[in-house]
């Protein structure tokens, strides 16, 4: 009976402890998006409709905003696959003095307040920032050649920190439980390193890959949406 009792006790605090934080996610998460979601396909009448939507879709301007989200959430997602997967590779193939440094290294950008990221990109990419004062100190230029901050590739490099090293640690920690003495064996028969990327890597890490660079893309387009909520955008009257 007292076993019992105990047993009913620990059951009734782990629940309680579990409705903090759904009561926190309820409140400060589910209700917004679900009052945004309830707002945009109601008439204003309370019926439901898809009028808003339609407008919004029909609008130039916003087909413009549309757009370019998915524009630069491919070319990101494109740019994180392209740097992560070299990474992927030297984790998974090769051993090196500091190599569990290095990938520790991969956690960096989730550990990092966004604050001092965005500063350390203003200090390298700024117009008066150390890779421009470097290029017009070498080239003898009076102003700076490379105008990044504000601009399309300023978004994508700051996405690409963000996202390669998660494609590095995914597809890398798959890569490096596939057999190596396969890959070999393709190559004392002849295969070129192409083909047996082609026909033997690339099967095996196409599932991990998949996955990241949906999830890149679909974390871009919601990191792109909030900006809504910081008044990026022009007032409307629906």
């Amino acid at each position: 009976m007292p076993a019992t009792r105990l047993r009913d006790a620990g059951g009734g605090l782990t629940l309680a402890l579990a409705a903090v934080p759904l009561a926190f996610l309820a409140l400060f998460f589910y209700y917004p998006l679900g009052s945004i979601l309830a707002g945009g396909l109601t008439e204003a009448g309370g019926r439901f409709g898809l009028g808003r939507v339609a407008r919004i879709l029909g609008d130039p301007y916003y087909l413009r905003i549309i757009g370019f989200t998915f524009q630069q959430a491919l070319l990101s997602t494109l740019l994180s696959v392209a740097l992560g997967l070299p990474g992927a590779w030297l984790l998974a193939r090769y051993e090196f003095p500091l190599k569990g440094a290095v990938r520790a290294l991969t956690t960096v950008p989730f550990v990092l307040p966004s604050i001092i990221v965005v500063l350390g990109f203003v200090r390298f990419f700024g117009n008066n920032g150390v890779l421009n004062r470097a290029l017009m100190q070498v080239l003898g230029l009076s102003e700076p050649p490379l105008r990044v901050l504000y601009s399309l590739q300023a978004i994508l490099l700051a996405h690409a920190f963000y996202n390669f090293p998660i494609a590095a640690r995914i597809v890398g920690s798959l890569w490096s439980r596939l057999p190596i003495s396969t890959e070999e064996a393709a190559r004392s028969l002849g295969m070129s390193p192409w083909r047996v990327m082609r026909y033997h890597v690339a099967p095996n890490i196409l599932t991990p890959l998949v996955v990241q660079a949906t999830f890149g893309f679909a974390g871009v387009i919601l990191v792109e949406a909030s900006l809504s909520f910081l008044g990026v955008g022009r007032l409307t009257s629906y």
